[in-house]
């Protein structure tokens, strides 16, 4: 695949660290922003296929609010 040339300004401080990262993982810099753009530009709709789901799954929780929930956690947790 042909490859062009992008200049990007960047922050000095993420520039190292992104160097560092690059390191351990054994790639380029350019390796991980083109896999980066690759992720984040692709077309798959993931939200709209998880919104879809929302409510499928039955059980104790199902009824409950995100609130009701942590509640419940809570004095689980602790012993409420």
């Amino acid at each position: 695949m042909r490859k062009t040339k992008l200049t990007l300004s960047v922050d000095p401080i993420i520039i190292e660290r992104a160097k560092k990262a690059a390191r351990r993982k054994g790639v380029s810099v350019s390796e991980m922003v083109e896999h980066y753009l690759n992720v984040i530009s692709d077309t798959t709709d993931i939200p709209n296929q998880v919104a879809q789901l929302r409510g499928c799954a039955r059980g104790e929780l199902s009824g409950m609010s995100d609130k009701e929930i942590r509640e419940k956690m809570y004095r689980e947790r602790h012993g409420i």
